[in-house]
């Protein structure tokens, strides 16, 4: 939560939503379309090939859900989806 604070995102102390997952060993197009979009925030899931991951999602206060991915105690991701508009950005400083 700090880091999304950090960043100007004003989030509640607690997630929206929790799950683990695994993060694919190959990728598809689309799957490389969003590691670009990993790049863009300055992230790297490259390195957590077949690990697995925990996933925490929150709610900003223009309804938009941040989504941050995080493999042992460590942000390794993230991205917004856009309350306007159906779409996914990088995670960036709000402005």
């Amino acid at each position: 939560v700090n880091y999304l604070l950090s960043l100007g995102h004003k989030v509640s102390e607690t997630p929206v939503s929790f799950k683990e997952t695994i993060v694919p060993n190959s990728y598809g197009a689309e799957y490389e379309k969003y590691l670009s979009l990993q790049t863009k925030s300055g992230f790297s899931l490259s390195d957590y090939k077949g690990n697995s991951v925990q996933i925490y999602e929150y709610e900003d206060d223009l309804n938009n859900r941040i989504t941050l991915i995080v493999a042992d105690g460590k942000i390794i991701g993230g991205h917004i989806c856009s309350a306007e508009v159906n779409e996914i950005k990088p995670l960036q400083i709000k402005g």
